[in-house]
């Protein structure tokens, strides 16, 4: 009753087949080893692992079963070698071969419940999983309630390739190889190169890879956890939960890189000829490299840009949604994503307009028509902005008579907002507003207009060409 419910069609037809050939097992066991009788079982088994293996083999079954592209892959390829494997024992057994043909069948069937048992242990435990993510305790940290399927996704992943690394050591054990293999591995990469007073081997070169390889995973870990749940409680100024995660981040890369080091077996008196040879490097062309590394850690401690700055740096203004090590990543109110070495950030003028607040001053042009009374459209327009919500009390909203332009009185509305991001809707929404209530007290917004005098002999040629010309288009009408 359990099993039915918990596994699809694709493993009870695996184990359904490997409790009738366990059966068959047991029947084998109590014949005479070497008869015609256990021989021909032992070709039924295999015929029928062949007929289980072909309906399996299909790249439909398995994808149908496992999402991963890679595991899809390893899962034929392993079909194909157990196929040709279980073809040659049948044929060892035809011509006499009892004994190989035994060790190949049994070592494949092994191999292949032993599949089977792990597949089911896997989905079990991704099911049990998915349950305890559901959880509320768990989708109260905002680390699991807002990244589910990354999670699940990775978890699934990790137990994928564990499942598939006791699978391969295990089959290695049934068909008398693994002690082979592990003796050469071990050999291959236990072989040190002694150039002078340096020696070095491929296992050195591994562990230390592998050392790094955690302390990155590790420090992404932590990080995510601080940037998702911890620092996202604590009240801090803007900025500096940004310069947490990314110090953070480098000193546990730093800490693995050290154990790497002493895990690899490489000695601290060696690795100051190499800082002797970075120097050199440096010194020749890694200058530009340095510089952004010091500029980052400016920038990390000294924050005169935060994240979520809007700031402008030359022709370049937008969002700052990233602050790196060596570059920064600034995305424009276009859309695009722009990447700033960090030394220009430092080195170069640039305006901050959000660096203490996000406050900002608005102007809204506007003129009249002449004749119009000044202090009228003054107090209309201070008015307006007075009562709109989502203008700041202080400073005071202020308009100023600008002059006296070529067609109009010119004006100006000045008033400040705390809404930086949505200055633009304000200031658009404001404008609406004023030329509705221009419009209800009749007060006209002109627009540009031009008396041309014709001076000279040619005044009345002009003018009698003007009047045949509006003759004519009077007749066309």
């Amino acid at each position: 009753h359990i099993l039915p419910r918990l596994l699809s069609g694709f493993y009870r037809k695996i184990l359904y087949f490997f409790i009738f050939y366990f059966f068959l097992d047991k029947i084998g066991s109590v014949i005479i080893p070497g008869s015609l009788l256990q021989r021909l079982l032992s070709v039924a088994i295999g015929v029928m692992a062949l007929a289980l293996l072909a309906n399996l083999m299909r790249y439909h079954r398995i994808s149908g079963q496992v999402s991963d592209k890679v595991f899809v892959f390893l899962l034929q390829w392993a079909s194909r070698l157990a196929f040709i494997l279980l073809v040659i024992s049948i044929l060892a057994n035809i011509i006499g071969a009892f004994s190989l043909a035994q060790f190949f069948v049994h070592g494949i069937l092994f191999s292949g419940f032993l599949a089977t048992i792990l597949a089911v242990g896997v989905l079990a435990i991704n099911q049990l999983w998915d349950i305890f993510l559901r959880l509320d305790i768990v989708l109260s940290y905002r680390s699991f309630s807002e990244n589910t399927e990354s999670i699940r996704a990775r978890f699934n992943r990790i137990i994928y390739w564990l499942a598939i690394y006791g699978w391969i050591v295990q089959t290695l054990k049934a068909f008398n190889l693994y002690e082979g293999i592990k003796a050469t591995v071990l050999s291959v990469i236990g072989y040190r190169l002694i150039v002078g007073s340096l020696s070095i081997s491929l296992g050195d070169i591994i562990i230390f890879s592998i050392t790094i390889y955690i302390s990155v995973i590790i420090s992404r870990f932590v990080r995510f956890v601080l940037e998702e749940d911890v620092l996202h409680k604590v009240k801090l100024p803007r900025g500096v939960a940004g310069s947490i995660s990314i110090l953070t981040h480098y000193i546990i890369l730093i800490i693995g890189f050290t154990f790497a080091m002493s895990a690899a077996g490489i000695e601290w008196s060696r690795f100051a000829i190499i800082a002797g040879a970075l120097g050199v490097g440096i010194g020749f062309g890694l200058q530009d490299v340095v510089n952004n590394f010091v500029s980052g850690l400016i920038l990390i401690f000294e924050r005169p840009v935060k994240l979520g700055d809007i700031i402008e740096l030359e022709d370049l203004k937008g969002n700052v949604k990233r602050i790196g090590i060596r570059s920064s990543t600034i995305r424009t109110f276009e859309g695009a994503e722009v990447i700033v070495p960090n030394s220009q950030l430092i080195s170069n003028k640039l305006v901050n307009w959000t660096l203490s607040d996000r406050m900002r001053r608005v102007s809204v042009p506007v003129g009249v028509a002449y004749g119009t009374d000044p202090k009228k459209v003054i107090k209309l327009l201070e008015n307006i902005a007075v009562k709109h919500p989502e203008v700041r009390e202080k400073p005071e909203p202020m308009a100023i008579f600008m002059g006296f332009g070529e067609s109009s009185l010119d004006f100006e509305l000045r008033f400040w907002t705390n809404n930086f991001d949505e200055w633009l809707a304000i200031r658009t929404n404001i404008s609406i507003i004023i030329n509705d209530e221009l419009s209800k007290e009749g007060i006209e917004i002109p627009f540009p207009q031009r008396d041309i005098h014709l001076i000279g002999k040619q005044d009345k040629k002009v003018q009698a060409e003007v009047k045949v010309k509006k003759g004519e288009s009077k007749q066309k009408k």
